[in-house]
Parts: structure tokens; C-alpha cells; sequence
């Protein structure tokens, strides 16, 4: 049985999310999900005696939601007021969530980011079946192509 690892055995995490984006980036029109949580810090119960965590998490109900990026590549968030995220990766927009509920209400706060949906492709020209199609990741002009039910060719 593999022993645990000692704190000073495990990786660190940066405290920012890094400034390369990865995966796929937030444009107008996209939906997301944000989820707000406050670390806190636990006093001492009633008794007398020293809690079993030296922190507590807090979801906070009133900031967290499902958000739509609008034309101006933002997203309007209670207490925080407009955020930029367009154009930037699930990470980015995390952190400056994170950072910005820092600053605006002195408090330690952590995001989690879950994208939900970008608006439809459109596929016209010589296909079968042009028109919209929802958008699923990774996909290609191929894919769209596909689902358009292919090339209309000349018979």
C-alpha cells in the first residue's frame, strides 16, 4: 500500500491561473454557469473547544448563477457588476472572478466556471440540409458539414 504523500511531497498550485489560455474561450453569446463560495475562517465553539477546521466554505446563493456573455464580451454579476470574459479560457475567468470578489468585498473567494452552451453554427451553401445546428466541442467544418447532411452533389 503506497504511503500518502507529505505536504512537502506534493505539487503546488499556483495562487493565479497562468496567462496562456487553454481549452476553448468564452465569445458572445455563450452561457455559463458560475458557482460563488467564501472560505471563512471557524472560531472556537461554544464549548469552549478548538474547532476540527481551521476554515469553513460558504456558498454564496446571491452571486452565483447561470450567465450569458453579451455583445460587449461581458457578464453582469451581482455585487461584482461587469466582467469581461470573452475571449478568455474557463481558468482566466475563474480567477478574475475570484480576484475581483477579493477586492470588491475583502473577502477570500472561490469560482468554479462550468460552460453550458454557445449558440448555434449555421451551415449554408451547396449541403443537403443547410440551416443551424447546436455546437458541441471540438467540433470541425467537417463535423458541421456532416451534420448538414453532407455535400449536395450534382447527380
Amino acid at each position: 500500500v503506497p504511503a500518502l504523500p507529505t505536504s512537502a511531497e506534493r505539487p503546488k498550485t499556483l495562487g493565479k491561473a497562468p496567462d496562456v489560455p487553454t481549452g476553448a474561450l468564452f465569445g458572445v453569446g455563450d452561457r455559463l454557469k458560475a458557482v460563488f463560495y467564501e472560505r471563512v475562517d471557524v472560531e472556537e465553539d461554544k464549548w469552549g473547544g478548538a474547532s476540527s477546521a481551521l476554515h469553513g466554505i460558504l456558498q454564496r446563493p446571491e452571486l452565483s448563477g447561470e450567465y450569458i456573455v453579451q455583445e460587449d464580451g461581458t457578464i453582469s454579476v451581482p455585487l461584482l457588476g461587469s466582467i469581461p470574459v470573452a475571449n478568455r479560457s474557463t481558468q482566466q475567468v475563474q480567477a478574475d472572478l475570484a480576484e475581483t470578489f477579493n477586492q470588491l468585498l475583502g473577502r477570500k473567494g472561490l469560482v468554479s466556471i462550468l460552460p453550458l452552451e454557445r449558440p448555434p453554427i449555421y451551415v449554408l451553401g451547396p449541403v443537403k440540409n443547410p440551416g443551424s445546428f447546436k455546437y458541441a466541442a471540438g467540433m470541425t467544418i467537417l463535423h458541421a458539414i456532416a451534420l448538414a447532411g453532407g455535400l449536395d452533389r450534382a447527380e
